[in-house]
């Protein structure tokens, strides 16, 4: 088998083998193809696309070609969710131990923010003493013991990935479907899973802001995990607003510790405003800054219970609500990261001495005319937080896990030009005042309320 000749085959159109897939991956990992054939392949996918079986073959090949794990002697039921990035989205903080509080087997592979949208574990090495390099075997012990790890993506995890993903980024050829679902599920594939949810943002503070090219994103991954023989749910959810109060690092962390208390705010409205019937496509009730964060989080949740057939949507939300009041999802989120390594004596010291500093030096973001505060352009905003330094531009930056910005509105809220709409602490930055004044600008503020407002655009089952 040549490479020049399956190369032709994409070339004219036409439908390639899954022995040719698997010629063409293994010779990305041994670096037998030159990246030049690579990169043509590429573009003859990027012009005709691939079907379902063409996707699960590549995807399938791309995660055989380093490290998997094999969970299967953990004897439960293992399950992921992957979201596709979005301000604010600490979603997977709370996912992951709420999931192991029910018995459930989470090998949650997080990654780094680049970008305008934050990373899972930026946010976690904002507390004292997290680790995410763990061994294989310390995962396998982690899980076995507590029932969740949030871990990095190493270099033996699906290496053909990095491979593809950098000559995607050079060949223009990264948003093609079938390319982000290979991407996207072969790190996905590596963790021996029953069962995987995906959040797939929509949105201004998205990388999909169309609600069609979202759906097809979402279509194409879940078709093509039943096609792994995996259980696929997705959800298709708004990100016109940021996620909860909080957009950061250290600060998005203290909100998904609040998330998780007994009786905390989160937990009435969830408790008061969430119906099993309604939730993914009624009307939104916003009433506060919190409420889209309780019902993505919510939602997802949900459906991670269900996937696994041992509960139906109901029995999920009422037992959710039951350990959630019980403190056991707190408990078990804190004894996931004691085993990473946080020290909670001084993650304690740490959150108290930043929320003082952050409630004497905060810039007040000021509404800049009156009128019903509508959208908030998610990317602007998230770039700006880079400005200051909450993300990364390149690779090798380095993240301050004090910045933040804290809403103080919402969406559909009333408000006065000059009223404080939210909160920026940058303590060391000279810029962060003009900083707060470009945020402000992200916000879009009309005459009348926008009537259509929901959460949950779609759901999509295998």
């Amino acid at each position: 088998m040549q490479m020049k000749s399956i190369l032709r085959v994409k070339r004219d159109g036409k439908e390639l083998t899954r022995e040719q897939i698997e010629f063409w991956v293994k010779g990305i990992s041994d670096k037998s193809i030159p990246d030049y054939q690579s990169s043509a392949m590429l573009m003859a996918i990027f012009h005709h696309g691939m079907n379902i079986r063409e996707r699960s073959d590549l995807t399938l090949a791309m995660s055989r070609s380093g490290s998997r794990m094999d969970l299967r002697s953990l004897g439960s039921f293992v399950i992921d969710k992957h979201s596709s990035g979005g301000i604010g989205d600490k979603t997977s903080l709370m996912l992951a131990p709420a999931m192991a509080a029910f018995g459930l087997k989470v090998p949650m592979i997080s990654g780094r923010g680049l970008g305008f949208t934050g990373g899972t574990l930026d946010k976690l090495h904002s507390l004292p003493g997290f680790t995410h390099e763990l061994s294989e075997a310390r995962r396998m012990q982690i899980l076995q013991s507590h029932g969740a790890f949030i871990g990095g993506q190493t270099s033996e995890i699906a290496p053909a990935d990095r491979t593809l993903y950098a000559l995607r980024d050079v060949t223009e050829t990264v948003e093609e479907i079938s390319l982000i679902t290979a991407s996207i599920l072969s790190k996905k594939f590596t963790e021996d899973l029953d069962a995987l949810v995906l959040d797939i943002k929509c949105g201004s503070g998205a990388f999909m802001s169309d609600l069609e090219k979202a759906r097809e994103l979402a279509d194409s991954l879940v078709k093509t995990s039943q096609a792994a023989g995996i259980r696929c749910h997705a959800l298709i959810t708004r990100m016109n607003f940021p996620l909860g109060a909080e957009t950061g690092n250290l600060n998005e962390v203290i909100e998904s510790l609040q998330y998780l208390s007994p009786g905390s705010q989160y937990y009435e409205v969830a408790r008061q405003h969430i119906s099993v019937k309604d939730h993914i496509f009624s009307h939104a009730p916003v009433s506060s800054a919190i409420d889209n964060l309780v019902f993505v989080t919510q939602a997802l949740m949900i459906e991670m219970l269900a996937i696994t057939g041992k509960f139906s949507a109901e029995e999920a939300h009422g037992q959710i609500l039951s350990k959630w009041a019980s403190g056991e999802l707190l408990q078990k989120y804190k004894e996931i990261l004691s085993e990473q390594g946080v020290d909670w004596k001084e993650a304690d010291d740490l959150i108290h001495n930043f929320n003082k500093q952050r409630e004497k030096k905060s810039i007040p973001v000021l509404a800049q005319n009156s009128g019903f505060l509508v959208d908030c352009n998610g990317a602007s905003l998230g770039n700006l937080m880079v400005e200051l330094g909450a993300g990364r531009k390149k690779a090798e930056d380095s993240v301050n896990p004090q910045v933040s910005f804290t809403l103080k509105a919402w969406e559909n809220k009333p408000v006065m030009k000059g009223e404080i709409i939210g909160s920026l602490f940058a303590e060391e930055n000279s810029n962060a005042n003009s900083i707060a004044e470009k945020i402000s600008e992200t916000f879009t503020i009309t005459e009348s309320k926008d009537n259509d407002i929901h959460y949950i655009y779609d759901r999509l089952a295998n």
